[in-house]
């Protein structure tokens, strides 16, 4: 859309996708394009299996032999707004059967275990079966719904990374009486990375803070996802032994060459993201003493 709607009014939309989609499901198949092998652990309605879903995501490289399909209960849905001259974009979540989503569901394969948009207690719930494997949490709207399960999911010892926006860290803070500062060093080793749009990104880690610019996007198709492919992209990075600085620089080309592809799960392949790292750059240091 090109603006928001307002209350009481009928707006038109430019154009319409539906498609799969959700946090969990967009990571996974940004993992797969970008040459790695995903296993996607969720939960869902039968209408998963009646339209294709489970199937179109096997065909795209992801392994769902651990999605529980819950008969009789209502699929989760989002339904998107985009406005893409502003590149956000507005979510409404019913969040359905993906509510009986447990920690107890992770399997003992994989070397990173991606948290995504998961109530805190799922975290926790996780913490004997991962093991030494790197764990990473992407709250989303759950830093609104439950700001201090979140903060207990952290304090719990299970993440080593915590990528989160501008406006949830915010909330996250204010609502947890705490800063930034306090955040990063009442945790072990957290690595906590902010992302900005179209801002950019930036890494806050005890000792010292990274932000990069992306590369301009002139004009983007669609921001939904972009979070997602960045996340993946970062964590592919760290357990290639990257650095913090090139982990970040090809995350967010990651995400801008999502911006450029309609739909929330239709992920940029890697020579595409590799193409935008180029154009990334105006790197920023400072210490955080």
């Amino acid at each position: 859309m090109d603006s928001y709607p307002d209350e009481d009014t009928t707006t038109f939309a430019r154009q319409a996708w539906i498609g799969p989609g959700g946090a969990a499901t967009n990571y996974a198949v940004a993992v797969a394009r970008f040459g790695h092998s995903p296993i996607l652990v969720a939960r869902a309605g039968e209408d998963l299996v009646r339209l294709g879903i489970l199937d179109d995501l096997k065909r795209k490289g992801v392994d769902t032999s651990f999605v529980q399909v819950a008969k009789g209960e209502p699929p989760g849905i989002v339904v998107v707004i985009v406005a893409p001259r502003k590149s956000t974009r507005t979510m409404i979540t019913v969040r359905g059967a993906n509510e009986g989503v447990t920690g107890s569901m992770i399997p003992s394969e994989g070397e990173v275990v991606h948290f995504a948009s998961v109530r805190g207690r799922v975290v926790r719930e996780s913490r004997s079966l991962i093991g030494d494997r790197l764990a990473t949490y992407d709250p989303g709207g759950e830093v609104y719904r439950d700001p201090s399960g979140v903060m207990d999911a952290l304090y719990s010892g299970v993440v080593s990374v915590l990528y989160i926006n501008d406006k949830e860290l915010n909330n996250l803070i204010i609502k947890n009486n705490i800063n930034i500062k306090d955040l990063v060093y009442s945790v072990d080793d957290l690595i906590i990375v902010v992302k900005k749009g179209r801002i950019g990104a930036k890494v806050i880690t005890r000792g010292f803070e990274i932000e990069l610019y992306p590369p301009i996007i002139h004009n983007p198709v669609d921001v939904t996802g972009a979070g997602d492919a960045f996340n993946a992209m970062f964590n592919i990075c760290l357990i290639n032994k990257c650095s913090i600085k090139d982990s970040l620089k090809m995350a967010m080309a990651a995400g801008a060459a999502k911006t450029l592809r309609r739909g929330g799960s239709n992920m940029p392949a890697l020579d595409e993201v590799l193409e935008m790292a180029g154009k990334t750059s105006m790197v920023r240091d400072n210490s955080i003493q």
